[in-house]
């Protein structure tokens, strides 16, 4: 069961039997009760015609029900809340609710009654039909001389409601007794009269059933936030009705990912019996409050170390947490972090220790179970202090991540494919390269083919030439022969080795008949089909057999030994006349073997043609791909309700230093950073680039800006293969050390697309949208802080946001958007601001303790509870005195 405020569903007018107009005289009081609990009501007020009489009975039975449901023998019973009431008829005929707190009896009641009736004796006629003799604003007043009661003018749109008097005096009279609420009957947008909108704007407005018959029961209801269902909850809630009455709707539902508990013991933190501290969430709106030094800090740095949210942090944050987490300063020796998380209905366990030790586990049936499938977005929680959200509006980089965070961008998603598609190009870069050296052997094996011909040619006129030429081509032929016999042997053991076994494969016994039947064909299909491959096969191999020793090939070796003895014969010839043969031999096997060599390089220039149309179609699915990445931005942005922000995706317009940066990275080039672009004096080689704004969001801006980065490449390019013949402006010693960059610095390059640019304009209190830029720290921390609070679902923790915020700020934007941003995500904030926490309607206050025993939970409820209520008008205010001193100076 969660900690904190609830909400409650009440019936807030209901009908008992005592009642002369209920239409089940004979009902008893349990079936009442049963009638309430089917309809899964929380609270109901027992609110007869003029009488209490039933009222003792009730709760005697409901006592007696909850006994039996305690020991097992009840069905059907679920708790329920009496709070003791009547519907009280005032001179008119109209009617008026008192609803007295759950420990009252029929006999306050019935005093009441009296009171009402100008303390003359109460007439025992009809009691729906009785009318008393004090009008509504006298009713109204009675019932507040008790401070166990609540009155609450009765469906004043319907017949007998306070809005169908139509003498103005005693309609203003009625309102101006200041009744704590009114019961709508029928559509709330109905009421269009002026006067009766006006007289009803600013209080609570409530639901009941106003049943006569137990078939009505909860037929109208609404639901109260409260931390205890209690009458001094329904007063809380009735005095903050915006926050905590739902008249027409359903309560918020409980976000599906929550940090649900804290456990904790580090070198000054535990429980005064020296175990770990434990602080529970609620999971909506927490607010963690405290003197300076109290221990916040403490909860937020272990919510961090637990969670793992402790990459990418700033320098002073991250010194800040490598002193807490270091054994003899913020640790001890045994000290451990335990966050447990819900996410979707399923509880985690994530552990933190001194020794950087973590583990986690899933609660299963409450039990422990490892599990070892961890990643950072698996358990969603984003921290930010207001020095990051300062940051934010300042920072280009700080701000897109962010954005890149959110599920809707999903950059880790889009990062994986932009690598996909780098690695797809740097491969193919690779075989291109390999394929230009090969190019460079080829044109060399074929000049060397054409000088060992010219040299043949010389020799070509004995016979001897003809003749070995002869064998030459022979001994070629036999050898492509045997090549091809060769290759397709192979292919064919290649296919025999991926057939699959001849097994059938035995299916789970719980499966249908027909499934079996159609597994069992389709066993006799793959098995025939087996056999008609395997047959193939061996078929296919007997024929090359048969044709290795046919005729043809027999006759082909025969040509080639006759061919020999010629050779030999006309070689005997030439050294007879005194000529080398031998010479002549080696000119035709190198023409052989440069020849045969040659034949590798077939196609080479188709090749080469083919790996460039590849690298172009890649850049280009590059280039599109970075263009998606600034899409999914935009889409984030305009899907989200911005009231007095304006946020502008700037495509590859990140801050010229960044730009520099980011290039420098890629390039490896570290030095000449003037050189590449000078701000001051508005000069450098990617000037061009930089300066070229996309603030106007039109494609032919944007194309520009992709064409000048795509040209600024390609000069690099050139610049590195010494093909640049155009006259540019760049320092001598750049150009040099671009013209070194390696294959894999060009390679980087070309994949490099500077970042996005964010421009941001705030309502200032002139009303006009002004460049945060120019924004104060504060207004600076408020527009970030309501960019944040505009989206998401992830439990946010934000560390006392209203530092540098004025209370215009935090009243007219801050706290509007925690409320409604706390109606679909958990927040925990830590506050030092009395109105973020009070008028931000915290659900869970939670304080620390910090004396000579160490470090604590202390004080922690909700606001309805008295020690909390105590807790922030002391630390937060100053204390009473000072409170009402300064309450009673502005307003009075």
């Amino acid at each position: 069961m969660s900690v904190g405020s609830k909400w409650y569903k009440f019936d807030f007018h209901n009908h008992t039997p005592a009642s002369d107009d209920y239409q089940d005289s004979a009902l008893s009081d349990r079936d009442w009760l049963f009638t309430y609990m089917r309809q899964e009501l929380d609270a109901v007020v027992i609110s007869d015609h003029n009488t209490g009489a039933r009222i003792d009975s009730l709760k005697t039975e409901l006592f007696q029900m909850k006994v039996e449901a305690d020991s097992g023998d009840l069905d059907g019973f679920r708790p329920l809340t009496l709070f003791p009431g009547v519907e009280l008829t005032a001179t008119g005929n109209v009617h008026v609710l008192a609803i007295f707190d759950e420990l009252s009896t029929g006999a306050d009641i019935e005093r009441l009654i009296g009171q009402c009736n100008g303390n003359a004796p109460v007439p025992r006629e009809l009691n729906h039909q009785l009318v008393l003799r004090d009008g509504v604003a006298s009713i109204v007043s009675s019932i507040k001389q008790y401070k166990n009661a609540v009155s609450v003018l009765a469906h004043i749109d319907a017949a007998k409601g306070v809005l169908s008097v139509t003498n103005q005096t005693e309609l203003t009279d009625a309102f101006e007794a200041k009744p704590d609420a009114v019961e709508i009957r029928f559509d709330l947008t109905d009421i269009t009269d002026g006067t009766h909108k006006r007289l009803i704007e600013d209080l609570p407005k409530l639901r009941g059933s106003d049943a006569h018959h137990p078939d009505n029961a909860g037929l109208r209801t609404c639901w109260l936030k409260m931390s205890e269902l209690n009458f001094d909850g329904l007063k809380s809630a009735l005095l903050d009705h915006k926050n905590c009455v739902l008249l027409d709707s359903l309560p918020p539902s409980e976000p599906s990912l929550q940090l649900r508990k804290l456990k904790l013991k580090t070198r000054i933190c535990s429980s005064e019996d020296g175990q770990p501290a434990e602080l529970e969430f609620n999971p909506f709106y927490n607010a963690i409050i405290g003197s300076r030094g109290s221990g916040k800090s403490t909860i937020i740095e272990s919510i961090r170390l637990g969670m793992r949210k402790i990459n990418e942090l700033s320098p002073k944050l991250d010194k800040t947490l490598e002193r807490f987490k270091s054994i003899g300063k913020g640790m001890s020796e045994d000290s451990e972090i335990e966050c447990t998380y819900r996410k979707d209905g399923s509880d985690f366990k994530l552990t933190w220790k001194p020794d950087n030790t973590t583990t986690l586990h899933s609660i299963i049936d409450g039990e422990l179970v490892e599990d070892l499938n961890w990643s950072t977005e698996r358990f969603g929680i984003s921290i930010y202090s207001q020095k990051m959200l300062f940051e934010l509006a300042s920072d280009n980089d700080a701000f897109l991540k962010v954005c890149d965070e959110s599920k809707f961008v999903n950059k880790r998603q889009w990062k994986e494919k932009k690598e996909e598609l780098e690695r797809k190009f740097k491969n193919e870069q690779i075989n291109l390269r390999d394929l230009l050296a090969k190019q460079s052997t080829s044109s060399a094996l074929s000049g060397q083919l054409s000088d060992v011909s010219r040299s043949i040619e010389k020799l070509s006129e004995s016979p001897y030439y003809t003749v070995k030429t002869n064998l030459s081509r022979l001994e070629s032929e036999h050898f492509l022969i045997h090549e091809v016999l060769d290759s397709e042997l192979a292919f064919l053991d290649n296919i025999d080795s991926k057939m699959p076994a001849q097994t059938l494969h035995t299916e789970p016994t719980d499966h249908s008949e027909q499934y079996h039947k159609v597994v069992q064909q389709f066993q006799v299909i793959q098995a025939q089909a087996n056999r008609n491959i395997r047959s193939a096969l061996e078929n296919a191999r007997q024929q090359y057999a048969a044709l290795c020793r046919s005729a043809q090939i027999t006759e082909l070796a025969d040509l080639i030994s006759a061919e020999k003895e010629n050779v030999d014969r006309e070689a005997n010839s030439l050294r007879a006349q005194g000529l080398d043969p031998d010479k002549l031999d080696s000119l035709v096997e190198q023409q052989t073997n440069l020849s045969v060599e040659l034949r590798e390089y077939n196609d080479l220039d188709v090749k080469i043609t083919q790996a460039k149309q590849n690298i172009t179609q890649i850049l280009t699915e590059i280039k599109e791909h970075r263009k998606v990445l600034t899409e999914r931005r935009k889409e984030f942005i305009a899907s989200l309700s911005l009231d007095g922000l304006e946020i502008k995706v700037l495509p590859l317009n990140a801050p010229p230093k960044s730009i520099v940066e980011s290039y420098q990275e890629v390039t490896g080039i570290q030095s000449f950073s003037e050189r590449i672009y000078d701000q001051e004096s508005g000069s450098g080689f990617i000037k061009q680039f930089i300066e070229h704004q996309t603030y106007a969001p039109i494609d032919r801006v944007i194309e520009q800006k992709y064409a000048y980065l795509e040209a600024l490449k390609e000069c690099h390019l050139k610049i590195a293969d010494g093909t640049l013949t155009e006259q540019i402006d760049i320092h001598g010693s750049y150009r040099n050390r671009i013209a070194t960059l390696s294959d894999d610095s060009l390679d980087n390059l070309m994949c490099w697309f500077p970042d996005d640019g964010i421009h941001i304009r705030y309502r200032a209190l002139n009303s006009r949208m002004e460049d945060i830029e120019s924004a104060s720290p504060g207004q600076k921390a408020a527009s970030m802080l309501q960019f944040l609070l505009s989206y998401g679902t992830d439990p946010l923790l934000l560390d006392q946001p209203e530092d540098d915020l004025d209370c215009m700020m935090l009243s007219q934007s801050v706290i509007p958007a925690i409320a409604a941003n706390k109606q679909r995500r958990q927040l925990i904030i830590v506050s030092h601001s009395a109105p973020i926490v009070v008028n931000g309607d915290a659900e869970y206050v939670i304080s620390m303790v910090h004396d000579k025993n160490g470090l604590r939970p202390n004080i922690c409820g909700s606001l309805q509870t008295q020690n909390v209520k105590e807790l922030i008008c002391n630390q937060m205010e100053g204390g009473e005195k000072a409170f009402r001193s300064r309450f009673s100076r502005i307003l009075s």
